[in-house]
């Protein structure tokens, strides 16, 4: 070292000035790296060299090579690599990550899945804990998917479920968007997004923006391929989350990727005409929910042996809250399901049928519903099931809550279209529970629920029940309150329509006249099947006319009506039906005492035979009293002719006397009101 200055001279070494300074030493600032040139080398070299460089370029070479950009795919060079996609995918390097992605998401495309089998594990692990969180998100989904078509489906499942629990944001909402698009691509029968359900509530409810989206993301997913029913199964989740997520649009749905390459060949016929392939596919439904252990999902006591038994015991709770909570978790259960598995479902139905009579409105409601649930997933393996429930619900139908009776009418629907009930079955139960009982309710229940086993059935079942329906609706139509008639001639004129036309006017035909007319004009208002044709039957020419109410009173010729008693002819000679019942009858002779002994007996009052004597005058002939109903027909003729008027009848029926008292006196106020002209055989 030389110093240019004399340092004896100076006062120290602190007064030299450093630039003074010279010095031999010579070391560049940055060290030069030492020459590795493997560009010649082998790729199987290059893949694992130590620069991150030369890694990523053997990593997109590799992805060439097995993606055909630089040939054709070679089968064997992607089996040959195998070994080295996880070590790929483990490169710390981040400017080696996407090149990495690129040849695993190639690699994928063309390797056999029993190459796939041995490294699935470590490559999904990798893919979702490394990339999936990562800048290259895209791709590394994209290859989890590849993964999950080529038989990695249960490494790809499990990896996935390990991320959805995972602490780290970032993480958590990969897991979750790779679970959507899992469900979205491959279909819910590729993978099963089920175990991301107990999870579900607290991420929707997560502080990080980007997981609770993720979240509400897979929820619209698992909709459009399971049903809304999963939103019954996330317990916990906040009401007003789960109405946005109910109310969400649905995401699109998507063709089911093939997990054969050859399959996706293009069919040489087509033309590029019309819809792709893959637009059938995408309209098919998604495969739904696996089968449901029902009796395993209820409550059971620690140690017992019998299933359901917790459950029960709380349909037998002092408390109605937890009876109808018992209730409803059944129905919450079978929401969205399709199938359940093969168990005793007896032991669900039978403390359900018990809640049917629970004092509790609300309670036997749930019940209701939840019976309904059930016919509807099991179908015709509820049919034994069905005809111990049918009776019991009908009963149930007698209550006036409306709660009630809506329940009711809608699981004893789904008796019938859920076919576990035929329509002859359906018949036969409405039939014996309106013979025990005239309740106006109950009727009126049985009557809809017929209408809608009719409409469930088809033209072939209808045409096999309609021995079995002509009781029940005969029963409906004669009933005595107007709007159960209505009902049953509603529920007549939809048998009428599933029927052909030929059978439709066959079956109105071998009617009785009265219900022949009523159907006819019920069938002439609809429309479809035998409605156009069907109409009211006539009488041969041989037979007594029905009778029928004139709206006005046809000129008749003077020899065309019998001569009549005074009493028929004299509007002043009508008396209330008080004053006439110690006056002789219109025949001639017979007393009011025989007509009502006849009336008791439930016959038409006798007819008195024709006599050339006796007051009628000698030389005429004398006078005849017309064909009067049946007591079978007489209910249906009063209709006709509308004797009394609807309003008046129920009247007469009220339990208070003077609203009968009243009722009574309306009759006999318009049974004199007309002119004699205008009577009816009947209304004299």
């Amino acid at each position: 070292m030389e110093i240019e200055n004399d340092v004896t001279t100076a006062n120290g070494f602190d007064d030299v000035i450093p630039s003074s300074i010279k010095s031999d030493f010579n070391v560049a600032e940055h060290a030069q790296p030492e020459s590795d040139d493997l560009s010649g080398k082998p790729l199987s070299n290059r893949l694992v060299a130590t620069a991150p460089a030369v890694r990523k370029a053997a990593y997109l070479e590799l992805a060439a090579i097995l993606g055909g950009e630089s040939g054709p795919p070679d089968a064997e060079a992607a089996a040959e690599h195998a070994d080295h996609i996880p070590r790929l995918l483990a490169d710390r390097a981040p400017i080696c990550h996407e090149g990495a992605l690129d040849a695993t998401i190639a690699w994928l495309e063309y390797v056999s899945p029993e190459a796939v089998v041995g490294v699935a594990g470590a490559v999904a692990k990798a893919l979702m804990e490394k990339h999936a969180p990562g800048k290259y998100q895209p791709k590394a989904i994209a290859a989890l998917l590849s993964l999950l078509r080529r038989g990695g489906a249960e490494p790809v499942q499990s990896a996935l479920e390990a991320g959805v629990r995972s602490k780290a944001p970032k993480t958590c909402a990969a897991a979750l968007k790779a679970s959507a698009e899992a469900l979205l691509e491959c279909g819910a029968a590729a993978f099963d997004a089920s175990p991301h359900l107990k999870q579900l509530p607290a991420l929707l409810q997560h502080r990080d923006k980007s997981v609770r989206e993720e979240a509400a993301a897979l929820v619209g997913a698992m909709r459009l391929c399971l049903g809304d029913g999963v939103l019954a199964q996330l317990k916990g989740a906040p009401e007003d989350r789960i109405n946005a997520l109910r109310e969400a649009p649905l995401p699109e749905p998507r063709a089911p990727l093939e997990t054969d390459p050859s399959s996706t060949a293009t069919d040489p016929t087509d033309t590029g005409a019309g819809p792709p392939a893959g637009a059938a596919a995408a309209a098919a439904p998604h495969v739904a929910m696996p089968p449901l252990d029902l009796l395993a999902k209820l409550p059971r006591s620690k140690g017992s042996k019998e299933p359901a038994d917790a459950w029960e015991k709380q349909t037998l709770s002092d408390k109605w809250s937890e009876r109808k909570a018992a209730a409803d978790l059944v129905a919450s259960l079978l929401e969205g399901q399709s199938s359940l598995k093969p168990a005793d479902h007896g032991l669900v139905l039978r403390p359900l049928k018990r809640l049917y009579q629970d004092a509790n409105v609300n309670v036997a409601a749930s019940a209701i519903k939840a019976t309904g649930s059930l016919a509807r997933v099991l179908g015709p393996g509820f049919r034994s099931l069905a005809q111990q429930a049918a009776p019991a619900l009908v009963k149930r139908g007698a209550d006036k809550k409306a709660v009630v009776a809506e329940a009711v009418r809608g699981c004893l629907a789904a008796l019938s279209t859920a076919s576990c009930l035929t329509l002859a079955e359906a018949a036969e139960l409405a039939l014996a529970a309106m013979s025990r009982s005239t309740n106006t309710q109950l009727r009126s229940t049985a009557a809809r629920w017929l209408a809608a086993a009719v409409s469930a059935a088809d033209a072939e079942g209808v045409g096999r029940a309609l021995d079995a329906l002509d009781a029940p609706l005969q029963l409906l139509e004669e009933d005595a309150t107007a709007e159960v008639r209505a009902l049953g001639l509603e529920a007549a004129a939809a048998v009428g329509r599933k029927l052909p036309s030929e059978a439709a006017v066959a079956w109105v035909c071998r009617m009785p006249p009265k219900r022949a007319e009523r159907v006819g004009k019920a069938l002439g208002g609809g429309s479809g099947g035998g409605a156009a044709a069907a109409a009211p039957p006539k009488r041969p020419s041989g037979e007594a006319a029905s009778l029928k109410a004139p709206a006005a009173a046809p000129a008749r010729a003077p020899s065309a009506a019998p001569a009549r008693p005074a009493s028929m002819t004299a509007p002043s000679q009508v008396r209330p039906p008080a004053r006439q019942a110690s006056q002789p009858s219109v025949g001639g002779g017979r007393s009011s005492g025989a007509a009502a002994d006849g009336a008791k007996k439930g016959g038409a009052p006798r007819r008195e035979k024709a006599s050339s004597g006796g007051g009628g005058g000698a030389g005429e002939e004398r006078w005849r009293e017309p064909d009067l109903p049946s007591s079978d027909d007489l209910p249906p003729a009063l209709e006709s002719e509308d004797l009394p008027p609807a309003a008046v009848r129920s009247a007469m029926a009220d339990a208070s006397w003077s609203a009968r008292a009243q009722a009574l006196g309306e009759v006999a106020a318009q049974a004199a009101g007309g002119g004699a002209d205008a009577l009816s055989p009947l209304r004299a």
